[in-house]
């Protein structure tokens, strides 16, 4: 598999095998079969994924969102799944959570959406990493996977 990052700022991005700047979107996306986004929601992240960046994916690609709702139109998903312009979905995030119970989402086949709640995935980590930071908080000792909401990621 060939990962490649994006982000907002120069910079290096580990662990992906080549990334780019936002502003290279147009050459960037329609290299992906999968599009995961991981976007925290700020005034630059909302609306992210509308029509014209769908549209520049390859056919067959399946958007994943983990990160937050406002990042992608949903009006536009749902169109470009339903022509199938993508192959398809998988949502943990949504506009409007919860996801209301009339959404077209729920009946598409080539959907998959789970709770909001990816730390349940695993939860035996999750348990060891809040045990090992509240040891390392009590120590007063730096946490792991402490975020810098400050660092421009």
């Amino acid at each position: 598999m060939r990962v490649l990052g994006m982000k907002r700022s120069a910079g290096r991005i580990d662990f992906v095998d080549h990334h780019c700047m936002t502003n290279e979107m147009e050459a960037f996306l329609p290299q992906l079969d999968y599009l995961v986004l991981v976007l925290t929601d700020t005034s630059e992240s909302k609306q992210f994924i509308s029509a014209k960046e769908l549209a520049l994916l390859p056919p067959g690609a399946v958007l994943i969102n983990v990160g937050r709702g406002s990042s992608i139109n949903q009006p536009d998903l749902i169109r470009a799944l339903e022509t199938g312009q993508i192959n398809g979905a998988v949502l943990d995030v949504f506009e409007q959570e919860p996801l209301p119970e009339d959404s077209p989402l729920y009946a598409m086949e080539n959907v998959m959406i789970t709770p909001h709640n990816s730390a349940y995935s695993f939860p035996d980590q999750i348990a060891d990493i809040c045990a090992a930071n509240y040891a390392r908080y009590l120590a007063g000792s730096p946490l792991q996977y402490d975020v810098d909401f400050n660092r421009d990621y």
